[in-house]
């Protein structure tokens, strides 16, 4: 679940589905599409030249509770890694 799913234009719930039988853990990080001429330290570019960017938990472009039901519907119960990449405050 992290920003290579969408670097690769798969959508990440889906990419859960099939992933499913062989999960060992899951880490999710915030992403959101980079604003045109925005500079930033931490960035990826997806396949088609879209710029993504780390956002706040309670943004990005991935809903964190879709994701979570999603892993509660398929019944996994290992680790989970959110990791947010910004700057300390």
């Amino acid at each position: 679940m992290t920003p290579a799913v969408l670097a690769v234009n798969e959508d990440p719930l889906a990419t859960l589905q099939v992933m499913a039988p062989y999960l060992a853990h899951v880490a999710r990080e915030k992403f959101t599409t980079a604003e045109e001429g925005r500079a930033a330290e931490r960035y990826l570019c997806s396949d088609t030249h879209q710029t993504y960017v780390s956002t706040a938990l309670n943004q990005g472009l991935v809903d964190m509770d879709a994701v979570l039901t999603a892993l509660s519907r398929i019944g996994y119960n290992g680790l989970f890694l959110l990791e947010y990449q910004a700057k300390p405050l």
